[in-house]
């Protein structure tokens, strides 16, 4: 392991200056290695490393819902029936990935790297690993008089802009806050009197 980072070091330096040298030991280390590892920021085939210059990066999206689609997968949801063409094209739609096509432009071959399936996200966003607990970090929502009159003043066509629903939340945070803080001044004061 110390080897292959000391290797992708030494070529990275080298690529201005000699990039002959630089695809040279990329090669001597994926050659002495049976696993064919080769490095992640360099091209399988002549081993050059892709960097802005060097490569062409493209992204071949998923196919999109088309309507065709959207009735199936209605359809599927109703527990209908599917015929064999119907249901085939509904799995390669859930089965359906992002491409990452990065060109070399050294030897004009293209290297695909396949992102996540519409499936795989869809069991992501349903089963998430963590608690719910730990997912939520903002403050419970607790209706306050105040909170009740500013969020009465968010109603209107402007208040779908982004900056201002994001400062409306910050105002209603910093006021629930504050109010939280003399609380608590009030119950340490009162149990001072008491002691």
């Amino acid at each position: 392991m110390r080897q292959k980072h000391y290797l992708e070091a030494a070529a990275r330096k080298l690529q201005d200056s000699c990039p002959g040298q630089a695809r040279y030991l990329l090669w001597a280390y994926s050659s002495s290695h049976d696993d064919k590892s080769t490095f992640e920021g360099a091209c399988p085939y002549c081993f050059q490393l892709l960097v802005q210059d060097k490569s062409r990066v493209r992204l071949k999206p998923k196919p999109k819902l088309t309507t065709k689609i959207q009735k199936l997968l209605n359809r599927e949801a109703r527990n209908y029936t599917l015929s064999f063409k119907e249901a085939k094209i509904l799995k390669k739609y859930k089965d359906s990935k992002s491409v990452l096509l990065i060109t070399c432009k050294t030897c004009n071959r293209a290297v695909k790297h396949h992102g996540k399936s519409r499936s795989f996200l869809s069991t992501l966003k349903s089963n998430p690993t963590t608690p719910a607990s730990k997912l939520s970090l903002k403050t419970p929502e607790r209706k306050t008089l105040s909170s009740a009159k500013l969020n009465h003043d968010m109603s209107g066509s402007k208040a779908k802009s982004p900056a201002l629903i994001f400062s409306y939340i910050w105002t209603v945070n910093t006021h629930l806050l504050l109010k939280e803080c003399e609380q608590n001044k009030e119950a340490l004061l009162s149990t001072k009197n008491v002691a």
